[in-house]
């Protein structure tokens, strides 16, 4: 109640109580006076009240509406399909990270994709999900035309693949450097990435710079246990393995040109015949797998393409 307000009140009061009640039934001129003061300042009092109960109400309900607009995004329709799709694949830790979203500090479009570029590159999972959450796009692409999912698989986030995924990640994006998800699981070698990503539609006419297959680098490179768990895949045909780069190189050259004889490069070798390569295909110069291992003194490897040229 304000100073002026109170005063008046008073003196209202003290209007009633100098007066003199002559008659019960009919008050004088000066009580009505008084009476009608002191209900304005009341029904001034309950105005104040309700205007400060107002505008309470109004800064809850603008807090609640803010909550609401957050709910409704984290609960919104891309976010709620990509949850139900991490539920059916078994994502558990991308449903959760859905599941504890949080907004994000206010910013443009461009930079909630440019930094979600950088979260799936470090393998923040939770900020990844947040900023997916948040609005920005699962197909943002930095200078060099790289994707979120091509950066997790690149560093072999695998969880934060999934959540990129789950998202309606492309898997067949390609980069300036015609690199693709699936075609860099090769590069990395790691089979448990390379089975992810070929869960999901992958267009295998899709070859790298040097025109090859991700099998063509992971032999080279001596990845074994990728070389053997790809190659029991329904989709990769033997059509597949025995693919010819634009240097005129099947996977099974590239593991004996490239490779040094050792006992894992023996076992892709022997894995890659077995899984249906032609140890007779030979370089744009003629020369076979078995004529390279002849002249790189790789004996070992040499017994194996010998046997399998028989």
């Amino acid at each position: 109640m304000t100073r002026h307000r109170f005063s008046a009140l008073i003196s209202a009061s003290a209007i009633l109580a100098a007066v003199p009640l002559a008659s019960c039934d009919a008050p004088t001129e000066e009580q009505k006076i008084a009476s009608s003061a002191a209900s304005e300042v009341s029904s001034s009092e309950r105005a104040d009240d309700n205007s400060a109960e107002a505008e309470s109400a109004s800064e809850a309900g603008t807090a609640l509406a803010s909550e609401k607009e957050w709910k409704g995004v984290n609960g919104g329709r891309r976010s709620r399909e990509a949850r139900a799709h991490a539920e059916e694949r078994g994502y558990e830790s991308t449903v959760e990270a859905i599941d504890s979203a949080e907004p994000v500090e206010k910013r443009s479009a461009e930079e909630l994709n440019r930094a979600l570029v950088e979260e799936s590159k470090e393998g923040d999972l939770q900020a990844v999900a947040n900023l997916l959450v948040a609005g920005a796009k699962v197909d943002a692409v930095d200078g060099f035309g790289r994707t979120p999912l091509l950066w997790a698989v690149t560093n072999d986030h695998i969880e934060v693949a999934e959540l990129l995924l789950s998202f309606g990640a492309n898997v067949n994006a390609v980069d300036e450097q015609k690199d693709t998800p699936w075609l860099v699981t090769g590069v990395t070698g790691s089979a448990d990435m390379g089975l992810l990503i070929l869960g999901y539609d992958v267009d295998f006419s899709l070859y790298n710079r040097y025109g090859g297959t991700p099998i063509i680098p992971a032999s080279e490179r001596g990845h074994l246990d990728y070389v053997q768990v790809m190659v029991q895949e329904p989709k990769i045909t033997v059509d597949y393995l025995n693919h010819i780069n634009n240097i005129g190189w099947t996977a099974l050259l590239e593991a004996v040109i490239l490779g040094d004889g050792s006992e894992d490069y023996q076992e892709i070798v022997r894995t890659l015949i077995d899984a249906g390569a032609d140890p007779t295909i030979a370089d744009a110069d003629g020369k076979t797998p078995l004529d390279h291992a002849r002249a790189g003194g790789q004996r070992e490897v040499a017994a194996i393409l010998q046997k399998a040229t028989r």
